[in-house]
């Protein structure tokens, strides 16, 4: 007896596919087989030939994993992107102070004859937005792409020099 759930296409499933859904853990049984369980809560998510849940793909596309650092002199952003080409991601300023990063992925065209025995490549698009404070320059915001993280850094504003404090006599 194995200690591996598979599902109805009889492939392996992978026991951490549930850790990317957005239920994480509590998506209990959809690497189960067909059942009461696994039609109710699994089986109708999209499985098949794609080899994951359609709630896992959603997370992967959502979810576009950042990391936001303050800086001394400004705010860092880095997007993991694997697989995504510079022409497929967008960087833009809204309403002066939102910064928002976009990206799409194309599936492969798929042919008739073809067999996918397991797909987990995400696809489709993604968006996030960040409001940032006022002591920021978007107009000189900078973004840098290199082996799959998105690197964007926003330079705060110099702070004014403070005068030091000028004596007054007292008459």
């Amino acid at each position: 007896m194995s200690l591996m759930p598979w599902d109805r296409s009889s492939r392996w499933a992978d026991p951490f596919d549930r850790a990317m859904s957005p239920w994480g853990f509590w998506d209990m049984g959809a690497d189960w087989p067909t059942g009461v369980a696994g039609t109710l809560i699994g089986g109708g998510l999209g499985r098949g030939d794609r080899g994951g849940t359609a709630a896992s793909d959603v997370a992967r596309l959502v979810n576009a994993n950042v990391d936001w650092v303050e800086k001394d002199d400004r705010h860092e952003f880095k997007i993991d992107v694997p697989g995504l080409k510079k022409e497929e991601a967008k960087v833009e300023v809204e309403d002066g102070r939102t910064l928002v990063i976009r990206g799409q992925r194309q599936r492969e065209e798929t042919k008739g004859d073809d067999r996918w025995h397991r797909v987990e490549r995400a696809y489709g698009t993604f968006e996030r937005r960040f409001r940032l404070p006022e002591t920021v320059e978007m107009d000189k915001v900078q973004a840098n792409m290199d082996s799959g993280v998105l690197t964007i850094k926003v330079p705060k504003r110099p702070e004014p020099q403070k005068e030091p404090p000028k004596p007054i006599n007292i008459d």
